[in-house]
């Protein structure tokens, strides 16, 4: 019995467990390797100057900035800026960053100009960044090289013929393997979350925690497992002799037929779900419990096979029903034993 319930369980759960391994796998292939290398730490990008490739994850000082060499605007608002790096002696490479670097960048680029332009003064450290060296784009590289003939820099003074480097690389802040950093750590963590909610799932499964309920109430009743085997199934249940057994997603709960006190129709099908015509009982622990069916008229035979297996309880639902069983339980249960149908009473829902 409670490892057909755990085969059953296990499938009406595979669709989430598959759900979780497959976000797992593409989440955790997607930035696990980017996570190494962030945690690994960046390489001092002028200790690599001329050798550094695209896909380095580098880091460098932002007094290296030498100006901005391209904006992209949007409404007059500037969306994108592309900065002049310095990497080696007359070598030099496109930096990229985010919007929220535009003062500290334009500090550092202040800073460049009386260095580089009016020979005055020194380049003082302004904090590190690091990202992933990537390949520039040709429109991006003509702007570059435009800007260092145009400004005359070290190794451009001679328009005709330069000595200077220039490499068709960019510098991406903040970003490793396509990703900024922070959503590296987002979904990595995600794909971990997904791990390991798959690994709860099996195990939960695993450990008959989906029908704990059975367990506590039958235990290991052979009688009980012998009752299983040869039940009716109808609807999300399986009708015994003395008990009934009923499953609400992967969670299976049992009653038996004795305990039940109230029983009536809900007045609203379930949107969804192959069973969505509910019968409400409740028993003589004020537990509820709720067996559904495909179709509305199923509900009045699930009642009559409730009566047919000795069932004694009050059918249907009122105010006056309502009442007694919170105010007055013991009232109610003697009603029920008494075999009070009670049957006209209107199909409504519960109150909140």
């Amino acid at each position: 019995m409670y490892q057909a319930m755990k085969r059953h369980s296990l499938l009406v759960i595979l669709p989430r467990l598959i759900a979780a391994l497959v976000l797992a796998v593409l989440l955790l292939a997607a930035t696990t390797g980017n996570i190494v290398r962030i945690l690994a730490g960046p390489q001092d990008l002028l200790s690599l100057g001329g050798s550094v490739q695209a896909g380095d994850y580098v880091k460098v000082d932002i007094s290296q900035l030498m100006s901005a060499y391209a904006t992209l605007d949007n409404s007059g608002k500037t969306v994108k800026s592309y900065y002049v790096l310095k990497i080696g002696d007359q070598t030099y490479m496109s930096l990229h960053a985010g919007n929220h670097y535009s003062s500290q960048f334009s500090r550092a680029a202040d800073q460049a100009y009386d260095y580089y332009r009016n020979n005055s003064g020194v380049l003082n450290p302004m904090g590190t960044v690091s990202g992933e060296v990537e390949t520039l784009g040709d429109d991006w590289l003509k702007m570059l090289n435009e800007w260092l003939t145009g400004s005359s820099v070290e190794g451009f003074t001679d328009v005709e013929n330069p000595t200077g480097t220039v490499l068709a690389l960019n510098l991406e802040v903040d970003h490793v393997g396509g990703l900024s950093i922070l959503w590296n750590w987002v979904l990595f963590l995600l794909g971990l979350v997904c791990l390991v909610w798959l690994g709860v799932e099996l195990a939960l499964v695993a450990s008959g925690w989906y029908h704990r309920q059975v367990r506590a109430l039958l235990g290991s009743d052979a009688a009980a497992a012998q009752e299983w085997q040869q039940a009716e199934s109808f609807g999300n249940a399986r009708v015994g002799k003395d008990y009934i057994w009923y499953s609400k997603g992967p969670v299976h709960h049992v009653f038996s037929f004795g305990s039940v006190v109230w029983v009536y129709k809900q007045f609203d099908p379930h949107v969804l779900g192959k069973y969505k015509w509910p019968v409400s009982i409740f028993t003589n622990q004020r537990e509820y419990h709720e067996l559904c069916v495909k179709e509305d008229a199923q509900r009045e035979q699930m009642i009559r096979i409730l009566h047919a297996h000795g069932g004694r309880f009050v059918t249907g639902y009122s105010q006056d029903n309502y009442d007694q069983f919170c105010s007055d339980f013991g009232a109610f249960c003697a009603r029920a034993a008494a075999g009070d149908p009670d049957a006209g009473s209107p199909l409504i829902k519960l109150p909140d």
